[in-house]
C-alpha cells in the first residue's frame, strides 16, 4: 500500500530588467541522497507552518541569499496561480504538492549566493534562454505566466 502525503508550498520566479531585457534567475539543483532530480529550477519550498508570504521570503533567503526584493503573488484567471505535481519519495511514499507561484523582482545590488545544500550554482538568463533551461512543464508554464504579468499582459492582485 502506498502512503500518500499532501504538501503545500511556494515557488518564486526571480527576475530583473536590464536595459529593457527580462532576465530570470535559475538555480541548479544538485544530486544528493534527498534530491534524485538534477536540473535548473526556481527557489521553492514547503509552507512548514508559515504563511505563503513568510515561506517565500524564507526560501529566497535560504536558497539564493535574496533579502531585498519585491514579492508579488501571481493572479491568473481570477485567482492565485498554482500548480500541482506528484512524486514518489520511495516506492511506498507518494507526495502530492500544491505550489503557489510568486514573481520576485530582485534588487540589482543583491548578493546572490546558493546555499550549497540543495543547489550548486545559479545563472541569470534572458527569458527565452531561461525557458529553454527549464525541463519541467509546470516551471515553464509558471515562467510564461509571470512574464505576461510583469510585462503588462496580465495583472497582479
Amino acid at each position: 500500500m502506498v502512503d500518500e502525503k499532501h504538501v503545500t508550498g511556494v515557488i518564486a520566479v526571480p527576475y530583473q530588467f536590464r536595459e529593457r531585457e527580462l532576465y530570470i534567475l535559475l538555480l541548479h539543483r544538485k544530486k544528493s541522497e534527498k534530491n534524485i532530480w538534477v536540473g535548473w529550477e526556481f527557489p521553492k519550498g514547503s509552507l512548514d507552518g508559515k504563511t505563503t508570504n513568510q515561506a517565500i521570503e524564507r526560501e529566497l533567503q535560504q536558497e539564493a541569499n535574496i533579502v531585498k526584493s519585491r514579492i508579488r503573488p501571481i493572479n491568473y484567471r481570477g485567482r492565485h496561480h498554482t500548480f500541482e505535481y506528484t512524486f514518489y519519495e520511495s516506492p511506498e511514499k507518494m507526495i502530492r504538492r500544491l505550489m503557489y507561484v510568486f514573481s520576485v523582482e530582485v534588487e540589482k545590488t543583491e548578493d546572490i549566493r546558493v546555499n550549497g545544500k540543495e543547489h550548486d550554482r545559479y545563472i541569470w538568463r534572458k527569458y527565452r534562454d531561461a525557458f529553454r533551461y527549464l525541463k519541467k512543464r509546470n516551471m515553464r508554464r509558471s515562467l510564461s505566466i509571470v512574464k505576461k504579468v510583469i510585462t503588462g499582459n496580465l495583472h497582479h492582485y
